[in-house]
């Protein structure tokens, strides 16, 4: 009896476990969701097709104003240009960059971007906006598709320029500190207002503040009681 009790309990196990396995496998699998660091932003143009009336030049680049100026200076090879963008992978249409939500514009030095980047920089005036196809081969396995704007184009000549003008700013609000300073320090070699004589409490205190009887006031109030 006790042999049997034992073999039904066992048999209860493996159907329970049984079932278990059963009812797990026939759960589907989740699959992980891997969520982009970067902001996703939804781009101006499509990102597979250039426009028609785009431009492209001998490099491949291809780029499309979206804000055009008709007159304004463009950035030359040696120039920082102050620039807001974002970037996008054409084939997966991921944003793998983007100035979106900051309001700040970032510098880039033109002859050091990357070429088909640089060579945009230099088609562009002060605040224009395009959308550049960067073809594969110029900095990029692959067809990246930037956004961007150029707010403000710095040439070496300005900004040295503006360096001097604040460096004889920041030396002219100097100096009449140190001025000030030396008038201060000057102070202490003078001689120092004497204490009135114990019997000369009722003199004028307007005769102590003068200048010129500063440092003889004492012996002078001295002799004249005396006489």
């Amino acid at each position: 009896m006790r042999t049997q009790s034992i073999g039904v309990l066992l048999s209860s196990l493996l159907l329970a476990a049984s079932a278990c396995n059963d009812d797990a496998n026939d759960e589907p699998a989740k699959p992980t969701e891997t969520r982009p660091v970067v902001e996703q932003v939804a781009p101006p143009l499509d990102l597979k097709e250039p426009p028609e009336d785009a431009t492209k030049t001998a490099s491949g680049l291809i780029y499309k104003k979206l804000v055009a100026r008709e007159t304004g200076e463009t950035a030359k090879r040696s120039d920082t240009v102050m620039v807001r963008y974002t970037g996008w992978r054409q084939r997966t249409g991921q944003t793998f960059f983007t100035m979106n939500r900051s309001g700040d514009a970032m510098g880039i030095d033109v002859g050091y971007a990357a070429p088909g980047f640089g060579e945009a920089l230099q088609e562009l005036r002060k605040g224009e906006k395009a959308v550049l196809w960067v073809p594969p081969g110029q900095g990029s396995p692959e067809t990246l598709v930037y956004e961007v704007e150029v707010v403000d184009i710095k040439s070496p000549t300005a900004v040295a320029s503006r360096a001097a003008d604040q460096s004889k700013s920041a030396a002219s609000s100097q100096q009449p500190a140190a001025s000030s300073e030396q008038t201060t320090n000057a102070q202490p070699v003078m001689s120092p207002q004497p204490q009135p004589a114990p019997d000369a409490q009722s003199q004028p205190a307007t005769n102590a503040k003068k200048p010129s009887t500063l440092p003889k006031a004492g012996p002078t109030t001295a002799r004249g009681r005396r006489r």
